[in-house]
């Protein structure tokens, strides 16, 4: 028997795990620490118009504290 699927998710959907951290910074001038939240909703969006992603992302707890989520 096939586990069930977590809440939320479709059955036998693909799982995505998104590097907040990494989204958020990416594309920072060299030397410069930006964070970008509209990075990180595009990159959620875009598996949100696909079929069949159960998707999570992750971020540490320092990163939340200096880039808190406005």
């Amino acid at each position: 028997m096939a586990p069930a699927a977590a809440p939320g998710a479709a059955l036998g959907a693909t799982k995505v795990v998104l590097d907040v951290a990494n989204i958020g910074h990416h594309d920072s001038p060299p030397g410069a620490v930006r964070f970008s939240w509209e990075q990180v909703a595009a990159a959620f969006a875009y598996y949100a118009t696909r079929r069949n992603f159960d998707v999570i992302g992750f971020l540490s707890v320092h990163t939340h504290r200096k880039n808190p989520y406005p």
